[in-house]
């Protein structure tokens, strides 16, 4: 079977998004995990920030090559996506052992997906720019 290059792309950043979603999991699932100490009280929720930042920027890029909307769908399904998988995330760790559910670390993980967002709009609107200025 012969993929396209569009194909490929879609395929790569997929398997890619699954991945990190599974590490993601992984590492939430594990009862005794202590994030490293960055020095300052809200540590953890830089991390939590970071690490759906970085999941949101995954997730973009298979709803965009996947899904031919306009981008302000593309937006809000990732928002939904990622707000509730970062809850469920969440709720999951009430039933770890030695973990809690905790709502700060809800609110750091949407705002990590927003910031996503947001990252991807300001892109977007660079690549337009250039392209209205043939470069």
């Amino acid at each position: 079977m012969i993929f396209s290059d569009e194909h490929r792309k879609t395929i790569a950043w997929y398997i890619t998004a699954l991945l990190y979603t599974i590490i993601l999991v992984f590492f939430t699932t594990l009862p005794q995990i202590t994030p490293p100490d960055l020095g300052f009280t809200l540590s953890d929720k830089v991390l939590h920030f970071g690490a759906y930042l970085l999941f949101g920027l995954f997730w973009y890029k298979v709803f965009a090559l996947g899904y031919k909307g306009g981008k302000a769908s593309i937006y809000l399904i990732l928002f939904v996506y990622g707000s509730l998988f970062g809850f469920l995330d969440e709720y999951h760790q009430y039933f770890v052992p030695n973990r809690r559910m905790e709502a700060g670390d809800i609110a750091a993980d949407i705002l990590g997906i927003s910031v996503a967002i947001i990252i991807h709009k300001i892109i977007f609107k660079f690549q337009n720019r250039r392209k209205m200025k043939g470069l």
